[in-house]
């Protein structure tokens, strides 16, 4: 199976069809400090460029398409900076609102005392990681990985507030991208919140499973085997309808890059899919089915010294080649957090 991710970016006039605003733009970043350039479009100088047309109320998503490290120069950090930053600067009003309607899924029910324990969580899981790969880095492909995709964030983070109206903590995007991670941290840090799945009735446990599930996947061979086809179903709560279908063409030097061109569905702030929809061009899909933890002791396992789902999604999707290279790479420094069954297609 072969998939072919084109990725032109280009200004149109509309007309006859459903537009939106339409905003695009250049950044220049050298060792991560940026100049941002709206309503330009240099291909030949620029780090990154970026196009975002926010068709959110005339179709239900926005599209995002990126290119960097295909003008000037640059080293893989600055080429995964200028990314971030670019999609910070194009879609912060949306990643503002986004946070605004999702942060009470995880944080309403928190005590005071809970979210100073989430908040320290994510701070120690994040200082833990950039020490990693400060101690890894050039010589493990992996942490490279992980830098990289870091760096996209630390530049996500910086764009947004280069040019946003309102102020966002650090915090409120490690919400927005470990959105999924918190759906089992959150049980970890708070037990109390742990379902009792001994006391469920089995009409209540079904309930519960459909309630609080997200996404169902399903690959189907033709019986001749002449064709293959995937779906994928993506369920998450109503606050969450702010989506962004996202293009990124990232021109890294990196021999240990595979998947230089992703497509996937996604949400304002999101540097991941969450649903677990991509198309990438290592020739690979990668589709998921969420799964309950009903082992309660599990839970005690979780640990700050670890990579959260959502990046070690972006490091496997960028470096596997084949879907047990994925595996083997998303194994690594398991954080214990989205448990799903991860189906990746060749």
């Amino acid at each position: 199976m072969e998939i072919t991710l084109t990725f032109v970016l280009v200004v149109v006039f509309c007309y006859s069809v459903s537009c939106g605003e339409y905003n695009y733009g250049s950044v220049y970043c050298s060792a991560k400090k940026c100049t941002y350039k709206k309503g330009v479009l240099d291909y030949s100088h620029s780090t990154a460029v970026g196009v975002y047309n926010d068709t959110l109320m005339e179709t239900g998503w926005g599209i995002l398409d990126i290119i960097s490290g295909n003008g000037k120069p640059a080293d893989d950090i600055d080429i995964m900076y200028a990314a971030g930053y670019i999609e910070g600067a194009l879609t912060a009003p949306r990643i503002y609102q986004h946070y605004l309607n999702i942060k009470d899924i995880f944080l309403t029910d928190m005590s005071t005392q809970a979210i100073t324990d989430l908040k320290e969580f994510l701070k120690t899981q994040d200082k833990w990681m950039r020490k990693q790969i400060e101690s890894n880095t050039p010589k493990d492909p992996l942490w490279r990985h992980v830098a990289m995709v870091i760096a996209q964030y630390d530049g996500l983070v910086d764009g947004y507030k280069a040019t946003a109206e309102q102020d966002l903590e650090v915090f409120a995007f490690q919400v927005l991208n470990g959105a999924g991670d918190l759906i089992d941290l959150v049980k970890a840090l708070n037990p109390a919140s742990i379902p009792n799945w001994r006391a469920f009735t089995p009409a209540e446990a079904r309930s519960y499973v459909q309630r609080t599930g997200m996404c169902s996947a399903l690959i189907k061979v033709l019986g001749a085997y002449e064709d293959i086809f995937m779906s994928h179903s993506s369920w998450f709560e109503y606050q969450a309808t702010m989506r962004i279908y996202k293009h990124y063409n990232f021109n890294v030097k990196d021999s240990a890059s595979s998947a230089k061109k992703i497509s996937f569905s996604s949400y304002p702030g999101f540097l991941e899919s969450l649903d677990d929809f991509y198309l990438m061009s290592s020739n690979m899909v990668m589709l998921q089915t969420t799964n309950n933890v009903f082992n309660q002791t599990l839970y005690k396992l979780v640990q700050p010294q670890s990579l959260l789902a959502w990046q070690r999604v972006r490091v496997a999707n960028m470096m596997a080649s084949s879907g047990k290279q994925w595996a083997d790479v998303f194994s690594l420094y398991n954080s214990g957090e989205l448990n799903k069954i991860q189906i990746v297609l060749n």
